[in-house]
């Protein structure tokens, strides 16, 4: 019974899947990529998803800038609060992804192994690039021109990034501590970039539905 519940949930995502959804599916796959041909590591997945989540930031300020709000004082106090508090959150999960990847890399390969921020965005640089063009994709389609914009509110455009982001702090020190004790962390890696994939796509398709019903949702 609960298998065929979670076959007719699945189907219905896929026949409902728009274009801002096989965008998103398709920048989803850069990760798998770079996993399967270009051997990437375990902290590659997790920084490109940090950097996903500052894109997501970046793009919801400017949903909170144009969303229709009678109280302009409110966008006036609320915009800067939630670049505060969001990039605080980042910030500290920058800190801990930095420290954790030689210790991790060590763990994993026996390697010591010193990471040069500046050498590592560049090494993930086009990955990165079609993660930010799915999310820019979005804001242009259903923010701009599918006109989500008009039922915009500052509340709900406020919370969604930051429930990201307190959520993925979870899945990032979870998931050290599973690939440190993982013996086949590529394996391993595939599942977790198929699971977020299919997670992305659930919440995407259920934010952008042309109903006033639901309130516009990260990108």
């Amino acid at each position: 019974m609960d298998s065929n519940r979670n076959d007719n949930k699945t189907f219905k995502i896929l026949k409902n899947i728009t274009l801002s959804g096989f965008v998103l599916i398709l920048a989803n796959f850069a990760p798998v990529i770079g996993v399967v041909f270009f051997d990437w590591a375990p902290l590659d997945i997790i920084f490109i998803y940090w950097l996903e989540t500052l894109f997501i930031g970046l793009f919801n300020i400017i949903k909170m800038i144009f969303a229709p709000e009678e109280k302009n004082i409110l966008k006036f106090f609320t915009i800067p609060f939630f670049i505060i508090f969001f990039g605080a959150f980042q910030a500290g999960q920058g800190v801990f992804i930095l420290e954790a990847m030689p210790y991790l890399i060590h763990q994993l390969t026996g390697e010591q192994i010193e990471i040069a921020i500046v050498g590592y965005v560049e090494y993930l640089f086009w990955p990165a690039l079609a993660l930010f063009l799915s999310h820019l994709f979005s804001l242009i389609w259903n923010f701009f021109l599918m006109k989500e914009y008009k039922r915009a509110k500052i509340s709900i455009l406020f919370s969604k990034p930051i429930k990201r982001v307190v959520f993925q702090q979870f899945v990032v020190i979870g998931g050290c501590n599973l690939l440190m004790t993982s013996k086949n962390p590529m394996l391993l890696m595939i599942l977790v970039i198929l699971a977020k994939i299919y997670i992305d796509l659930n919440v995407h398709l259920k934010s952008h539905k042309p109903t006033s019903e639901v309130e516009p949702n990260t990108a």
